[in-house]
């Protein structure tokens, strides 16, 4: 006569197997295609950044080549573009101030869409692009169900940039 104990131990031992044979490779997949998404975005990130401060200027024709590579991973993202400009002002004989300002989404987005124009910045100036998720990966989703965690949500955030290296009069 086989135990009921031996019986459910067996059953949830193939249950098991075919839950783990089932989903193993679908994260898999989902894992691999979350890395070329992820490695997507950050080459085509660090291209925008180092063409904008390589040309001085951001314009709307840039920046749209830049949305396009984002797009083609049909996921949307949150994308935050940061100017930072330095100010020295004379505080009286061999004595200054320095002033940093940062210059955000809004002022950049008045000047390439509703001015239709360049976007300056200055030799020196900073220029950083943030990319944010705005949707969870596939990956990470199918891996918090395996592990039963909250609803608490993973978003990447990938960021980049630097100096400007020219600038235009």
């Amino acid at each position: 006569m086989i135990d009921v104990e031996d019986f459910f131990a067996g059953l949830f031992a193939v249950i098991l197997f075919f839950y783990l044979f089932i989903t193993g490779p679908i994260y898999n997949n989902f894992a691999i295609a979350d890395n070329y998404i992820d490695n997507h975005i950050r080459t085509a990130s660090t291209q925008f950044q180092k063409q904008v401060r390589n040309n001085g200027y951001i314009d709307l024709e840039t920046y749209n080549k830049f949305l396009q590579e984002l797009s083609r991973t049909r996921k949307p993202y949150k994308v935050e573009i940061v100017h930072g400009s330095k100010l020295i002002y004379p505080k009286g004989i061999n004595d200054y101030q320095t002033v940093f300002i940062d210059h955000g989404n809004q002022e950049i987005f008045d000047e390439i869409y509703k001015k239709k124009s360049k976007y300056l910045m200055k030799y020196g100036d900073s220029f950083k692009v943030t990319v944010t998720e705005t949707q969870e990966a596939n990956s990470r989703v199918l891996l918090k169900s395996f592990k039963n965690i909250g609803a608490n949500r993973t978003l990447l955030s990938f960021s980049t940039g630097g100096m400007i290296e020219n600038e235009i009069n």
